[in-house]
Formats: C-alpha cells, sequence, structure tokens
C-alpha cells in the first residue's frame, strides 16, 4: 500500500531525536504497509523521535503516546514531513 508523497519529505531514519513529524508516505511491500497500518502507523500520524539507538539499532519513536522500536532499513522508508519546532522532550 502507499500514500501520496508530498514534496519535501524525507526519512523517518534521518530525524534527530526531538523532532517532530507527520507521515506522509510509507514505500515498501505490502506486509510492511500492513503491519505498520495495525500498529497505527500510516500517513497522517504524528511522530515525536524519542530515539536512534547507536551501531545501526532502532529508531524510537512516540505516536499519540506510546513508543515503537522502528527498525533502520524500514525506518528509510517511512516517509515524512518533518515539522517546523522543535520540542521541549
Amino acid at each position: 500500500m502507499r500514500f501520496s508523497a508530498k514534496s519535501g519529505s524525507k526519512a523517518l531514519s534521518s530525524l534527530a531525536p526531538g523532532r517532530q513529524a507527520v507521515v506522509v508516505e510509507i514505500e515498501g511491500n505490502e506486509e510492511e504497509s500492513r503491519r505498520l497500518g495495525e500498529l497505527g502507523v500510516s500517513a497522517g500520524s504524528s511522530l515525536i523521535v524519542v530515539a536512534r539507538l547507536p551501531f545501526g539499532g532502532p529508531i524510537v519513536a512516540q505516536f499519540e503516546g506510546w513508543k515503537l522500536a522502528i527498525g533502520r532499513r524500514l525506518a528509510q522508508r517511512i516517509r515524512v514531513s518533518e515539522s517546523r519546532y522543535k520540542t521541549n522532550s
């Protein structure tokens, strides 16, 4: 399943901790998109990057009050539109 990409989107994996964004597209196979959808991650989902674990570890992002660790390869295929403001977390 693919969502319409907005210009200026970037990979979730490129965001630093504390940055806020909105998911605009999920690139990849249907199974990955379905699984993320079941977890509540889809186009329009707001998130805050909590941590980028070292040595190629996952990205930890907070969605609607809960946290999810997303592997770097998958995080590279989640396209987001970054908010202009840094959060105070």
